[in-house]
């Protein structure tokens, strides 16, 4: 076999700030580095996410470009008119963009493909500004119209491009859903490593998301509290994830509910901390109104916890349909129901064990990174 040059973008990576997207790029990383020592691979990276991409793996080549990816603007300027001359020098078979962002221009004779990870941005226009509605407009339609191909991370995102764009592009898109590096979030003994949050072994609820307002955080609060008042339960919530200016009014119902005790925010937490909060918790729950794939409800499905979520987007096909879901999702009463139906009915081992087998088979990440070769070599077969 012809070995393949793959060029690989990672200057919008910013470490801990852009939540699942670095997530998934770093399992498929570590997924080709796993199972794939025959094709090249060149890492265009930024002078402030560099250290994080020290790869000692001899088909691996860092290319290190001289900006400062903390400023958008710039990144994107850098993006459109230095790094074409960087990729032209290195003259890959195909260039991959990991996110919707990617050169304006045309990269003759070099195969372009883009992921496309949601269209947030068609649904809920009101949750960004001006400035980013203007980027997105212009660079997910380029990357839409002007790649090779396409790579959704679901079928709910293949479905929302062939809506708001056409289904014109359909030939040419391809779904992979994203890897997840199962060893980081494997079970670990209820240690110390996590008594500041403050939580007992089972006594908790568990939701890992960030707390912007697509999440629903709300709701998930509001239920709690409906449940803690009607069942009298000492249970604890506890919230992980990136904080974000959503945290006042996170922090204001808390208040209004008297939950400051009884609901934990501890923000980002390690993979260690992580995997004990995921193996110990009672129950884990997604009340998102928006995801384009999603990992967490997976990630819980794996560490053999029962998972509450919605019916919205791609959430019953990335769950596998495994998991029990509450509609519409800003109902609030209904979530409470739900979380009372399943600890009053809460499924066997065998159950669990079933569904956490299914969830690693279907996203594990040499199963993935593989996927990711085969479409390579098709495309350049095509």
């Amino acid at each position: 076999m012809v070995k393949i040059k793959v060029a690989i973008d990672l200057l919008f990576l910013r470490p801990n700030k852009v939540g699942g997207t670095e997530s998934y790029l770093r399992n498929l990383l570590k997924g080709f580095q796993t199972l794939d020592d025959k094709n090249n691979y060149y890492l265009f990276v930024s002078k402030n996410n560099c250290r994080q991409f020290e790869i000692d793996y001899k088909n691996f080549n860092v290319i290190k470009c001289s900006i400062d990816n903390s400023n958008r603007l710039k990144r994107l300027l850098y993006q459109n008119y230095r790094l074409p001359q960087k990729i032209k020098k290195v003259n890959p078979d195909i260039m991959f963009f990991p996110t919707y962002t990617r050169c304006l221009n045309k990269l003759n004779g070099i195969k372009v493909i883009s992921n496309i990870h949601d269209l947030q941005y068609k649904y809920y226009p009101e949750y960004f500004n001006i400035a980013k509605k203007i980027i997105f407009n212009i660079f997910y339609s380029v990357s839409i119209k002007k790649s090779d191909y396409l790579i959704t991370i679901s079928d709910s995102v293949k479905d929302d491009i062939n809506k708001f764009f056409g289904d014109k592009y359909k030939n040419k898109m391809k779904t992979i859903h994203n890897p997840i590096d199962f060893d980081k979030i494997s079970k670990r003994n209820y240690t110390g490593s996590f008594k500041k949050i403050d939580v007992e072994k089972t006594k908790y609820i568990l939701s890992v998301a960030s707390l912007l307002p697509h999440k629903n955080i709300t709701t998930l609060i509001k239920a709690f509290n409906y449940y803690e008042k009607k069942n009298n339960s000492n249970f604890k919530l506890v919230l992980v994830g990136l904080k974000d200016k959503s945290t006042n009014k996170i922090t204001k119902l808390l208040s209004k509910f008297n939950l400051e005790n009884k609901v934990i925010i501890p923000g980002y937490v390690s993979n260690e901390v992580l995997a004990s909060l995921y193996s110990n918790a009672l129950l884990f729950i997604s009340p998102s109104k928006f995801e384009g794939f999603g990992m967490p409800p997976i990630e819980a499905m794996y560490n053999k916890i029962p998972v509450i979520t919605t019916r919205c987007a791609s959430l019953p096909e990335v769950t596998l349909e495994q998991a029990y879901y509450y509609d519409p999702p800003e109902d609030y009463e209904k979530l409470a129901n739900k979380i009372n139906e399943v600890i009053n009915n809460y499924p066997s081992d065998e159950k669990l064990n079933k569904i956490a087998g299914k969830a690693y088979k279907n996203y594990n990440l040499k199963k993935i990174a593989q996927e990711y070769i085969n479409f390579f070599e098709e495309v350049l077969n095509n």
